[in-house]
């Protein structure tokens, strides 16, 4: 019963993760998207610039995030039941 609770929170934080991935996606591509205006010189300001930096970060965090959730998710998909007394049930006991 516990790991079906923890693979099944480990997908639901994997699908937070693949949000805020989308989130940072947009942040990031927006500037080029949505056509922001440039500055004097033609280049973009420091706010489109802060705005791509900070897509750029929330992607990264949620992709690592992601990664990590994923690979809870199958650890504890891939671990081995528990019964009452506390043994693994594949057979493996210690001192055997």
């Amino acid at each position: 019963m516990q790991r079906r609770l923890a693979v099944r929170a480990s997908i639901q934080l994997a699908g937070i993760f693949l949000a805020g991935l989308a989130v940072g996606a947009w942040v990031f591509i927006a500037p080029w998207v949505v056509g922001f205006p440039a500055g004097r010189a033609g280049t973009w300001t420091s706010s489109t610039w802060s705005d791509v930096w900070i897509g750029a970060v929330v992607v990264g965090t949620s992709a690592f995030g992601l990664v990590v959730a994923l690979a809870l998710a199958l650890a504890a998909a891939l671990r081995p039941a528990q019964t009452r007394e506390g043994r693994a049930t594949a057979g493996t006991e210690r001192g055997s």
